[in-house]
């Protein structure tokens, strides 16, 4: 009958496994951090993981989160170092992946369920061996915030959704992605998004946003007013900015590899923060 467990309940403990009755509503922010859990049984009762509830759980190899569970809160998995396996149960209910919530895990592989609304800033980020991310068709993802993705060296592919509507900063920079789309229906892009990817060459839009547009690969707003990112594998040594341009989005070139001319139009008004740091060739 026990409803609830409190927060750092089971904190720094030797517990090693945890079944949660079905009459559990509630675990508490930190309940199990930094125990020995290897494995976890959530129960039909509980429909959010706390903040930080299974932080630091080291000896955790496999997870598979409940269908009933909507929400995973901020940093629920962080600095699970040994988690390789992450699945969600089929129907998942899942609508949000706070921040932080797998990052720094071993995690190699992971489907998206079709439910998720919005992944948190930091959520998925420094999971090195992560290589492909899926999304469950007919995916309703509208939001990745700011470095959901960031520094994930083995991601080389991804297929973002077509009801994205948000990227956040960074959120995928430092990644090994070649190539991406951006959908129909992003409206939003953080600066940054896919800075320092030395493997990535092209950006592409669908010809249906209106918010977008790649000219030869890089990416400016539909308006042309604002380039928005250059991917930092482009193999140019000299790259011109379009004329009527009047803005350079920050971390925009951050990065690049090979660039080692920029040409400014005399339109030109802004050149945000970090547009061309760490453009390790660029001489003029």
């Amino acid at each position: 009958n026990v409803l609830t467990v409190g927060d750092f309940a089971f904190a720094y403990s030797a517990l090693q496994r945890v079944c949660l009755p079905d009459s559990m509503v509630r675990i508490g922010d930190c309940s199990f951090a930094f125990s020995q859990v290897r494995d976890i049984d959530f129960g039909r009762g509980i429909k959010s993981i706390s903040t930080e509830s299974f932080k630091g759980c080291y000896n955790l190899q496999n997870l598979m989160i409940s269908k009933f569970i909507t929400s995973i809160g901020g940093g629920a998995f962080v600095y699970c170092t040994s988690l390789a396996t992450l699945e969600f149960e089929e129907n998942s209910s899942l609508l949000e992946i706070g921040g932080s919530a797998f990052e720094n895990t071993d995690i190699m592989s992971l489907e998206i369920p079709q439910s998720v609304i919005s992944i948190g800033s930091w959520a998925f980020a420094y999971n090195f061996n992560l290589s492909t991310i899926a999304f469950q068709d007919f995916s309703q993802l509208q939001r990745i915030d700011d470095y959901a993705f960031y520094a994930n060296l083995n991601l080389t592919e991804l297929y973002l959704p077509n009801h994205l509507a948000s990227i956040g900063e960074y959120a995928f920079s430092g990644t090994g992605l070649s190539a991406l789309e951006i959908p129909q229906k992003v409206s939003t892009i953080g600066m940054g998004m896919v800075s320092s990817c030395p493997q990535l060459t092209s950006i592409s839009v669908d010809i249906n946003n209106k918010y977008y547009q790649s000219v030869d690969g890089i990416l400016y707003s539909a308006n042309g007013d604002t380039l928005v990112a250059y991917p930092a594998g482009n193999m140019q040594s000299v790259y011109r900015v379009l004329d009527g341009t009047k803005s350079v989005l920050g971390a925009a070139f951050k990065g690049s590899l090979y660039l080692s001319s920029i040409q400014l139009p005399e339109s030109l008004e802004e050149i945000q923060e970090y547009a061309f740091s760490d453009c390790v060739s660029l001489e003029s």
